[in-house]
């Protein structure tokens, strides 16, 4: 933005005079276009061409120069600094411009998406292959074993329990099956990466799906959704 308005600033100051000489050049340009300048009629001249980008680094332009004219490649956003030298004997011998490549007004940076809000009552499960827990990371394998976000959901009234992705109890038949308080958590986790926690609303509807990666962020993830 800085280097936008110094050159709208820059050009201001000299348009009238190098308009008075026929120049007529622009002040901005898209990036990745040819950029043509002519130079009065009937003289001799020279040209000197640098450029910064947008991050206020120089560097060095690709530029051609014609009988009376320049052409240059803008690859870049940021600004040309364009030095025209004539033999003018009278009136402008020598033209300075700058010239702003890319967006005139781009729209601003909207940053990093807004966390989700938090929804309040929450259910969650971390699923696990305790068999594999061995090829886990370290901090994978602290997080399993950690008690942090297991005191956050019992002093929030949540839902939440940490299990192995084959987990049974029994059925009251004389058989064993799938508890059917975290069935659904169960099904969603079969087949996908482990350890993955899984967030769930008072409905029914997921939250949050992802394999964990350490305590603080499973903490993190619940807290986001349960709020502090």
């Amino acid at each position: 933005m800085k280097l936008r308005i110094f050159a709208a600033v820059l050009a201001c100051l000299v348009a009238a005079v190098a308009h008075a000489q026929g120049v007529d050049w622009p002040d901005q340009v898209p990036v990745g276009s040819l950029l043509v300048l002519d130079a009065p009629a009937g003289t001799a001249c020279t040209w000197a061409v640098s450029a910064t980008d947008v991050d206020g680094a120089t560097y060095d332009p690709v530029f051609r120069e014609f009988p009376g004219a320049l052409a240059v490649e803008t690859r870049y956003g940021g600004v040309l600094a364009i030095v025209l030298k004539t033999d003018a004997k009278r009136g402008l011998s020598e033209i300075h411009w700058s010239i702003g490549v890319g967006d005139d007004d781009p729209q601003p940076d909207p940053g990093p998406d807004p966390p989700p809000p938090v929804v309040g009552r929450i259910f969650a499960v971390l699923v696990e292959e305790t068999e594999n827990r061995a090829a886990c990371t370290p901090e994978q394998r602290l997080a399993l074993v950690a008690t942090a976000d297991e005191e956050y959901m019992k002093s929030k009234g949540y839902f939440y329990r940490k299990v192995d992705q084959d987990v049974v109890e029994p059925d009251g038949q004389g058989g064993d099956r799938v508890p059917l308080d975290i069935a659904s958590f169960l099904q969603r986790a079969e087949g996908q990466p482990l350890p993955r926690l899984i967030i769930a609303d008072e409905r029914g509807g997921i939250l949050h799906d992802a394999v964990i990666t350490d305590e603080a962020g499973v903490l993190r993830m619940l807290k986001q959704y349960g709020g502090e």
